[in-house]
């Protein structure tokens, strides 16, 4: 298979209803390229994604869950988009990378 570091993921247009991990990439601390999600519905699901270039959360709807976009790798910085979504005031935003931490949404 392919080395997970050159793999782009992208999620989109799907549902994750009481999922303990709605979607998750990460595997033994090891980032992917690039993470998209778009056009979901999270509802008590949780989203976890490591990846060592860009993340893009965008047009998601999320009820009750945590997103936290991190970077393992990223040797200058973590390109991150976050726009358009719909987040419950329970949810919890995180982004890190290389130690530093940051509020996006």
């Amino acid at each position: 298979g392919d080395n997970v570091g050159n793999l782009a993921i992208s999620i989109a247009k799907s549902e994750f209803i009481n999922w303990k991990r709605g979607v998750t990439d990460n595997e033994n601390a090891q980032d992917v390229k690039s993470v998209t999600i778009t056009g979901n519905t999270f509802e008590n699901a949780n989203v976890a994604v490591s990846a060592a270039e860009s993340v893009t959360f965008s047009n998601n709807a999320m009820g009750n869950g945590i997103v936290d976009i991190r970077s393992y790798s990223a040797e200058n910085n973590l390109s991150v988009t976050a726009q358009g979504n719909t987040l419950a005031e329970s949810v919890k935003p995180k982004v890190q990378a290389e130690a530093q931490e940051s509020k996006l949404f």
